[in-house]
């Protein structure tokens, strides 16, 4: 039996913008085809040091070789609030839809709007342009369907991604299952079939127990047999 991989996650066309970096983000602020874009934010290294170093700087502040370390406790309703405001902005700029991607993203349905700004790829530096100069470093796809979307905007090796039409499969082959959007025990049962990433094809014996699996997992994989 042969299984892989395949996304079946259908959307209309949508942007998604994470902003697990952003600080005062406002509609005011000046962050200056059917497609779907997703946005995150690209690494969490600062001044060659990685982000997650900071907690071993003083609470509030502290210079580390020439670079001033500030820290704050966590808030995660300004944080929401923060994002919220970005999403508004976003759709007043580049979509009139508004919505969340979980706790630190969103997604925009911008159809019909890439020819305002000269097309997809002067949108998206359109948009790079004006996150970089709020404070933000994000990660952009653009792809047909918010799933692929956000698959890319996450998981892709470049920051800046535009899939052609009909092209989604093969975008998202190299991808890890993570990024499926999939429940954790799903993922692992993927994995133990031998499926990590999103194009991968494997051989397994016709066992009760493979069967089993292949039965749970049966709307995400193709199964064919081969001799």
């Amino acid at each position: 039996m042969v299984e892989q991989v395949r996304d079946v996650d259908d959307a209309d066309d949508l942007l998604a913008v994470d902003d697990r970096q952003a600080t005062d983000v406002s509609p005011d602020h000046q962050v200056g085809n059917d497609h779907d874009m997703g946005v995150r934010p690209d690494g969490d290294d600062v001044g060659g040091h990685n982000v997650r170093d900071a907690d071993a700087f003083d609470p509030l502040q502290q210079t580390v070789e020439g670079f001033l370390w500030l820290t704050l406790p966590a808030a995660p309703k300004q944080d929401q609030d923060a994002l919220l405001d970005l999403a508004r902005w976003a759709s007043c700029r580049y979509s009139p839809s508004l919505n969340e991607d979980g706790d630190d993203g969103l997604w925009l349905d911008i159809t019909g709007v890439p020819h305002l700004f000269g097309g997809e790829q002067a949108l998206l530096a359109d948009l790079a342009g004006r996150l970089a100069r709020a404070g933000f470093t994000a990660r952009l796809a653009l792809a047909e369907t918010l799933g692929a979307a956000h698959a890319l905007a996450r998981y892709g090796r470049s920051s800046s991604i535009i899939v052609p039409h009909g092209k989604i499969e093969t975008a998202l082959a190299p991808l890890p299952v993570e990024a499926l959007r999939l429940e954790p025990e799903i993922v692992t049962l993927l994995k133990r079939l031998g499926l990590k990433r999103i194009g991968d094809v494997v051989v397994k014996e016709d066992r009760p127990e493979i069967r089993g699996m292949l039965q749970t997992v049966r709307h995400l994989i193709v199964v064919e047999e081969v001799d």
